[in-house]
């Protein structure tokens, strides 16, 4: 039991941290807060209006999921 309740603290805490550095990293390069419901929002009207997004957004998104899912794995 012991170390179920270790693994699931120790995803947790590595879920946490990877949050926190993509939340960092992005803020940091692109001014773009993951936890603002407007920059999401105003990140999807650019969508819909074909307006050109930073293609380095993109692939800092995928990098930073894909840190984060290979760390939980």
């Amino acid at each position: 039991m012991r170390t179920r309740i270790d693994t699931i603290l120790l995803g947790l805490l590595w879920l946490l941290a990877s949050t926190l550095g993509t939340s960092a990293w992005l803020n940091t390069r692109f001014g773009f807060n993951i936890f603002s419901a407007q920059h999401w929002q105003y990140l999807a009207y650019l969508q819909a209006a074909h307006t050109p997004v930073q293609t380095m957004f993109y692939v800092s998104v995928i990098i930073s999921v894909l840190i984060t899912v290979f760390g939980l794995y």
